[in-house]
C-alpha cells in the first residue's frame, strides 16, 4: 500500500514591503531612562515617499528621553487634522517598528510591534517566535509524525495477517468493526470518535476495550492519514495516541478481500458447530455488557451515578443464568425506579441510593425464581438499540433476531444445529409500565 508524503505548503519569512526608491530606516539610542533597557537601538524603517505620512509615522513611534513616547495619538491626529483611527492606519500601512535586540529564536527576524500597546507589553521580552518559525516548527513535527506512522504501517502490512489463523472472538470483533466503521471502499476504518449514527458495542468503554485488544493482536494498523494532531512521538522511536481518536488500516494490503474472507467464514455451514464454546462466552460477555449498559442508563435518567464492580457483575450473570438480558433489564428498571424513590423519601445521598441498586436486582431474581414467576421482558426502542457486535453475533453467526436479546444465552447454544430464524417481535411480551 503507498502512503503520500505528508503535504504542506511552506509559508514566506519576514518581509516587508520595501519600494527602494522611497525606503528608509530610522534608528536612535534610547538613554538609560526608558523602559526598554540601556543603550538599546530602536529601529524605525519607512516605506512610503509621501511626507506627511513619513513624518506621522516618525512622531507616531516618536520616544523621548524618559522613555515615554513624545506625543500622544491624539495630539498627532490634532496636528495633520485626523481621527485617531486614521493615524493608526497609516502607520501600520506605512511602517514598521522593531528592535534588533528582540528576535526569534529561531530565524534572529526582529519584533515588529503592532502599535503602541504591543510595543508597552513586549518592550521587555527576550524570547520569542515568529509566526512563519512556528509554522515550520509545527509542520516538521507533522512530517516526523507523518514519517513514523507511515513506517510502523509499512512494516506491519509487510507481514500480512491470514484471517484463518484468527480467533472466533477477533473475527466476529473485526467483522462488527469492520460493519460499523469502515469506509466504502474498505480501505480503512473511521475513527471510533467521528461515528454518530451507530453503536460498536453497548457501551463506549466496551467498545474502546474491542478496539484496544484488535489492536494488541496487530489487526488493526494506525493509518498515516489520521489525525496527526492526535498523535504524540515517544522518545523510544515510537508513537502513543487514544484508540478512539485514530484511523485504522486492515492488517493486509488487500483490506476488501481480507474482510470478505472473514465474512464467509462466518457464514460457513459448520462454523458455528466447530466454535460453538467460544461463540457462547462470547454471547454470555456481551450479554452482560447489555445490561450493564442499560443499567447507567436508567440510573442516570433519575440523576444517579454508579461505578459497577465485581459484585455488580456477579449478580448480573448469575441472573443470565436464568434470565434473558430483556428480563434483566426488568429487574434494573424497577431497581433503578426504587432507588430514585429512596433517594426523595428517605433524603439520603445520590450515592447511598445508587448503591441499593444491586441489591434490589438480586432480591427480584430471587424471589422471582423461587415463586417461578413469568418476569416480563423489555423491548428495545431507540434508547437502546442493538449493537453492531450483537447484529454480527446473533443475526449473521447465529441467525437469530437478535436472539441474545430475547432469549436467554444457554438456550441458544443448547440446539444441536445453528438455531432458526426466530420472529422475537411476535413472542416478546410488552414492557414494563413507563419503562422507556
Amino acid at each position: 500500500m503507498h502512503f503520500p508524503a505528508y503535504a504542506h505548503q511552506p509559508n514566506c519569512r519576514f518581509n516587508s514591503d520595501k519600494n527602494a526608491s522611497h525606503f528608509c530606516r530610522l534608528t536612535w539610542a534610547l538613554d538609560s531612562k526608558n523602559t526598554i533597557g540601556d543603550s538599546q537601538r530602536m529601529t524605525l524603517e519607512i516605506y512610503t515617499d509621501d511626507s506627511s505620512h513619513s513624518a506621522i509615522c516618525r512622531e507616531y513611534w516618536q520616544i523621548g528621553g524618559d522613555g515615554a513616547f513624545s506625543k500622544t495619538i491624539s495630539e498627532i491626529a490634532k496636528t495633520y487634522k485626523m481621527t485617531t483611527t486614521e493615524v493608526n492606519k497609516i502607520v501600520k500601512a506605512n511602517c514598521a517598528f522593531f528592535s534588533p535586540h528582540i528576535f526569534c529564536e529561531a530565524c534572529e527576524e526582529p519584533y515588529q510591534f503592532e502599535g503602541r500597546t504591543d510595543f508597552t507589553s513586549k518592550a521587555l521580552r527576550e524570547k520569542w517566535t515568529c509566526q512563519d518559525c512556528k509554522t515550520h516548527i509545527a509542520t516538521t513535527a507533522l512530517e516526523a509524525k507523518h514519517n513514523c506512522v507511515t513506517r510502523h504501517a509499512q512494516a506491519a502490512l509487510s507481514k500480512p495477517i491470514d484471517p484463518y489463523t484468527m480467533s472466533v472472538r477477533q473475527l466476529v470483533s473485526l467483522a462488527a468493526l469492520s460493519r460499523f466503521g469502515a469506509d466504502e471502499s474498505l480501505t480503512y476504518i473511521h475513527a471510533f470518535d467521528s461515528i454518530r449514527d451507530n453503536e460498536l458495542t453497548p457501551s463506549t468503554e466496551y467498545s474502546i476495550a474491542i478496539i484496544k485488544e484488535l489492536y494488541s493482536s496487530k489487526l488493526l494498523i494506525v493509518s498515516p492519514n489520521s489525525d496527526l494532531g492526535r498523535i504524540t512521538l515517544n522518545e523510544n522511536g515510537g508513537y502513543s495516541f487514544y484508540m478512539s481518536e485514530v484511523e485504522f488500516l486492515l492488517p493486509h494490503p488487500n483490506p476488501a478481500g481480507f474482510i470478505t474472507a472473514i465474512e464467509e467464514d462466518l457464514l460457513t455451514p459448520g462454523f458455528f458447530e466447530e466454535h460453538k464454546a467460544e461463540l457462547e462466552f462470547l454471547a454470555q460477555e456481551i450479554a452482560l455488557q447489555e445490561c450493564l449498559a442499560f443499567l447507567e442508563r436508567v440510573l442516570m435518567e433519575h440523576q444517579l451515578q454508579y461505578s459497577p464492580g465485581e459484585k455488580t457483575f456477579l449478580v448480573l450473570n448469575k441472573g443470565l443464568e436464568s434470565y434473558s438480558v430483556a428480563q434483566m433489564c426488568n429487574f434494573i428498571w424497577r431497581a433503578a425506579k426504587d432507588a430514585a424513590a429512596f433517594y426523595i423519601r428517605n433524603r439520603v445521598s445520590r450515592d447511598h441510593a445508587a448503591k441499593t441498586v444491586v441489591g434490589s436486582i438480586e432480591r427480584q431474581i430471587e424471589r422471582a425464581s423461587a415463586n417461578g414467576w413469568s418476569v416480563t421482558a423489555y423491548r428495545r426502542n431507540y434508547d437502546h438499540p442493538q449493537s453492531v457486535l450483537s447484529r454480527t453475533l446473533y443475526n449473521t453467526v447465529l441467525k437469530t433476531d437478535d436472539g441474545g436479546f430475547s432469549k436467554r444465552i444457554s438456550d441458544l447454544f443448547q440446539m444441536p444445529t445453528r438455531p432458526p430464524a426466530v420472529d422475537d417481535s411476535m413472542s416478546s411480551p410488552d414492557a414494563p409500565d413507563n419503562l422507556h
